[in-house]
């Protein structure tokens, strides 16, 4: 593992201390982990693995993009700002109006990050959903993936990489409407 990807990996880990995912109550760090994993395996970029361990420490904890910044990088730091939701980006959209727009114009490496993290997203939804909110979140995130995925393909010239977890996102949504008849 590389020296910026182990300092990432720290850095979140610390960052992220005392969450956890919603419903699994796992430790928060396990979605960055998984996130980079994903990252790691189909780029060999010790870079973008290293942005997708912070692609949530802007929105979820108190690091300051200048902090990332000055501990990784302009590139790492740009990365992560880009994939933050930013409450002053979204205004008076709907989320899943903003989330659309927001990954529509992330850079090619941003994109894929972003596909990573709603894969293990959507991939944590296959858990039994118990109760009537959990059922609920399942199918408000079911419909926003499908409302955010249905024209990226029309919209971006996809990377072979890009379209491999785009495959996996559009495998688990079909397991998803098959398993909770959704739509």
């Amino acid at each position: 593992m590389k020296d910026i990807v182990k300092k990432a990996l720290k850095y979140a880990t610390e960052k992220h201390n005392g969450q956890l995912r919603a419903f699994s109550h796992l430790p928060y760090i396990t979605h960055p982990q998984f996130v980079s994993k994903i990252i790691e395996q189909l780029t060999k970029n010790s870079v973008l693995t290293a942005a997708a361990l912070l692609h949530d420490v802007l929105e979820d904890t108190d690091a300051t993009r200048k902090e990332i910044e000055e501990q990784f990088g302009e590139t790492i730091a740009s990365l992560v700002d880009e994939l933050t939701n930013k409450k002053e980006e979204r205004g008076d959209k709907e989320k899943k109006e903003y989330m659309y727009e927001k990954i529509r114009n992330l850079s090619p490496d941003a994109f894929t990050i972003k596909l990573a993290d709603r894969f293990h997203n959507i991939l944590f939804l296959e858990t039994d959903c118990k109760t009537r909110e959990q059922r609920h979140f399942l199918k408000w995130y079911y419909e926003n993936t499908i409302y955010i995925l249905k024209d990226i393909e029309l919209h971006r010239t996809l990377t072979v990489i890009q379209k491999a977890i785009l495959g996996r996102i559009r495998a688990v949504l079909d397991f998803l409407k098959i398993r909770y008849n959704l739509d």
